[in-house]
């Protein structure tokens, strides 16, 4: 007797990694996340080095950078 090997996915295993995907997704992206983690400290840094940046600039009596 032969037994029939299956080649196709079912639908099962389909949905099984959809919602994987969506999970790995949905905790990447969470407030608390790695990735919305390292945006934030990525835009902290970006503002802190503009600010650092205006703070450097001299202007002399006339209102002209120096």
């Amino acid at each position: 007797m032969r037994i029939k090997k299956l080649k196709g996915q079912t639908a099962l295993e389909y949905i099984l990694l959809f919602t994987a995907v969506v999970l790995v997704l949905v905790v990447a992206f969470a407030r608390s996340g790695f990735i919305t983690r390292a945006i934030d400290r990525s835009v902290d840094e970006s503002i802190n080095g503009i600010g650092a940046m205006a703070t450097e600039i001299c202007f002399d009596r006339d209102g002209n950078p120096c």
